[in-house]
């Protein structure tokens, strides 16, 4: 699911560079769309985030309220975005082949 950042407010200055946006996720929710992307993820306004603990993190994570659900936003680059996924991946994978088959 991609995403183009929502266009300013009329009367509002001309944004300085371009942000590109993309969702990546499992289980789209058109309710991403609604979220503040024409702004800096550090800048989000309180009442989208939610009051979750924050770690230690190389980028800026924040939780978000999307409808009833809550879910992580990472402001990342791709070459990160890519090499995480490709590791996520591998870990999925590895697991598939090492749990136990189900019995009924």
């Amino acid at each position: 699911m991609n995403a183009s950042p929502a266009p300013a407010p009329l009367g509002s200055p001309a944004p300085t560079g371009s942000r590109r946006v993309s969702i990546n996720t499992a289980f789209p929710d058109p309710a991403l769309l609604d979220l503040p992307w024409h702004i800096p993820l550090e800048e989000w306004p309180p009442e989208v985030l939610a009051a979750y603990p924050r770690g230690i993190s190389r980028h800026v994570v924040r939780f978000a309220h999307v409808g009833s659900k809550v879910v992580a936003v990472k402001e990342t680059t791709p070459h990160y975005a890519q090499r995480e996924y490709g590791l996520l991946r591998r870990c999925c994978a590895w697991a598939r082949r090492r749990s136990p088959p189900t019995q009924w």
